[in-house]
C-alpha cells in the first residue's frame, strides 16, 4: 500500500473540512491525466486497508530539525513526525526580534542573530515558552549553527566563536582559521563539525573544518578547481561545494563545478564540471538541496542573452551523472529553495506551486493562487504549507495536500505590516515540535485551538 495512501486514510478526521480544487483558497490545481488515473487506480485499490488500519493516534512530539540551505535556515527536508497544520491556529507566545534576523533550532531553543546576512551585534536563546533565556552581545557573530550541543558563529575576522547553548558562555574561540568569512555559506554536521568557506569571484575558495567540541581546526585547504563557491551542503559524511571554475576574464563563461569532500578529513572525492549545464546554456545553479548522493539545482537562465529569466530544475548525482533536468519551468517568476518530502521536490514562484517526482522529474500537480506566495514555506507529514505573499491584516496560509494539491488556506493570525507587500517582511514558517512557528513582524509560536468533537 502506497505510503501517502495511508497517512491520507490516518488523516480523515483532520482534513475533512478541506476544499477541493482550489474551493475558498482562491487557487487551483491541476494534475496530469495520467497522474491522475493512477491516483484514482491506487486510491480504489487502498480502500479496503486503509478504512481498515485507519486508527488515529497522538503525534508525537519531535526535535526541531531545521537544515540551513540557500543562505537561510529553513525546513528544505522533509520533516517526517511534524504535526500536521489544520483548523484554527492562536499565537501562544510572541517576541519581538528583527524581520531579517537569523533563526535557528537546536532541540528545543530557538537562536535568534540579529542579521540574517551578515556578522551580527547579538545573539539571543529563546525557550520554548518563549522566555529569553540568555543574550550574548560581548562580540559580533554570524552565519549561527547549532550542532551537537553547541552554538557556534563567525566573528568579522573569521575566527570561530563557540558558545554553550544553555548559558550563553563561551566555551572556545578558534583563530587562525584563514578564511575570508562568508558567513551565509556556514555549515555544521549532526556530530559537531562546524564548515565555513570563502567565497571569491576569482581566487580560489578557502575551506575550513572546526571540531566544536573539541574546540580546534580539523582540516584546512584551499578549493584550488573552485572560485565563487556559493553553496555549502552536508550529506552522508560528505561535505558537497556548489560553484564556479577559476576563469581568466571576466568575459569568460563559468562552467559549474561540483565537488565532494570528506566530512571527518577534508579529503576531495570527487569532482567535475557540469558541462551539461553549460553545453545545454541552463545557467546557474540558484538554489540547492540535497538527499543523499542526489543535489537538486533550481537553474537560472537570466542574463545577457535572455530577455526572460528562465528557471528550471536539474537533479543529479554528486559523481557527475544527469538524473533528470526540466529547464523551463518559469519565466519572470522568482523560484523559492526547493523543498523535499519522501515522493516529490516543490517549486514555489510567484504565484505557481509544482509537484515534481523526485525519481523522474515528471509533473504531478500545479496548483496557483491569484494573489502570490511568500518563500517560506515548509513541508510536513501531510501537507505543504505555502503562506499568502501579499496580504493585509488575516495572515493565511495555503494548505496543499502533496498527494493532489488539492488544498483551501488557514487562517494564523492578525497582524498589520507583513506578509512581504513591496518593503514589508515575508512570512516565513519553521517547524515546531508542536504547533509551529511564524516570523514576520514578530516571532511567533502558534498552536491548534481545541475544538469540542
Amino acid at each position: 500500500m502506497h505510503r501517502r495512501n495511508y497517512l491520507k486514510a490516518l488523516a480523515v478526521a483532520g482534513t475533512a473540512g478541506l476544499a477541493g480544487c482550489g474551493g475558498d483558497s482562491e487557487g487551483t490545481a491541476t494534475l496530469p491525466e495520467t497522474v491522475q488515473q493512477a491516483r484514482d487506480e491506487a486510491e480504489e485499490t487502498d480502500t479496503e486497508t486503509a478504512t481498515r488500519t485507519a486508527t488515529p493516534t497522538e503525534p508525537p512530539a519531535v526535535p526541531l530539525d531545521w537544515r540551513t540551505y540557500a543562505r537561510d535556515a529553513t525546513n528544505a527536508r522533509y520533516v517526517a513526525d511534524q504535526p500536521d497544520i489544520a483548523g484554527e491556529y492562536e499565537v501562544n507566545w510572541a517576541a519581538d526580534v528583527s524581520s531579517t534576523s537569523r533563526v535557528i533550532a537546536g532541540d528545543e531553543t530557538l537562536f535568534v542573530q540579529s542579521d540574517r546576512d551578515h556578522v551580527a551585534s547579538s545573539l539571543s536563546a529563546i525557550d520554548p515558552d518563549g522566555e529569553v533565556r540568555w543574550t550574548w552581545d560581548a562580540g559580533e557573530i554570524g552565519g549561527t549553527v547549532y550542532a551537537d550541543g553547541a552554538v557556534a558563529g563567525l566573528t568579522r575576522d573569521g575566527d570561530v566563536l563557540v558558545l554553550d547553548p544553555k548559558t550563553g558562555e563561551r566555551t572556545a574561540l578558534v583563530t587562525d582559521v584563514e578564511t575570508e568569512p562568508d558567513v551565509s555559506l556556514n555549515q555544521a554536521s549532526e556530530s559537531g563539525l562546524f564548515v565555513t568557506v570563502s567565497s571569491e569571484s576569482y581566487d580560489p575558495s578557502e575551506l575550513a573544518i572546526v571540531d566544536l567540541t573539541a574546540g580546534e581546526i580539523v582540516h584546512q585547504s584551499t578549493v584550488e578547481s573552485m572560485a565563487g563557491v556559493y553553496e555549502t551542503l552536508i550529506s552522508d559524511g560528505e561535505i558537497i561545494l556548489i560553484g564556479a571554475a577559476p576563469v581568466e576574464s571576466t568575459w569568460q563563461d563559468n562552467p559549474m563545478m561540483v565537488q565532494r569532500r570528506d566530512l571527518e578529513t577534508g579529503d576531495v572525492l570527487g569532482s567535475f564540471e557540469r558541462t551539461w549545464l553549460r553545453e545545454e546554456e541552463m545557467g546557474w545553479a540558484d538554489w540547492s538541496t540535497v538527499d543523499g548522493s542526489t543535489v537538486f539545482s533550481v537553474t537560472d537562465r537570466s542574463g545577457m542573452q535572455y530577455d526572460d529569466a528562465r528557471n528550471g530544475m536539474f537533479a543529479y548525482d554528486t559523481d557527475g551523472s544527469l538524473h533528470w533536468r526540466q529547464p523551463d519551468l518559469f519565466v519572470n517568476k522568482g523560484v523559492s529553495p526547493p523543498l523535499l518530502d519522501e515522493d516529490n521536490v516543490y517549486l514555489i514562484a510567484a504565484d505557481t506551486v509544482l509537484a515534481l517526482d523526485r525519481e523522474s522529474g515528471d509533473q504531478q500537480w500545479q496548483y496557483e493562487t491569484t494573489g502570490a506566495f511568500s518563500p517560506g514555506s515548509m513541508v510536513t507529514d501531510e501537507a505543504l504549507l505555502v503562506p499568502d505573499r501579499y496580504q493585509s491584516g488575516e495572515i493565511r496560509i495555503h494548505r496543499i495536500d502533496p498527494a493532489n494539491g488539492d488544498a483551501d488556506r488557514v487562517s494564523m493570525y492578525e497582524s498589520e505590516g507583513e506578509g512581504g507587500l513591496y518593503d514589508q517582511p515575508k512570512v516565513r514558517l519553521r517547524p515546531a515540535s508542536e504547533g509551529i512557528y511564524v516570523r514576520g513582524t514578530q516571532l511567533r509560536h502558534l498552536e491548534p485551538v481545541e475544538t469540542e468533537a
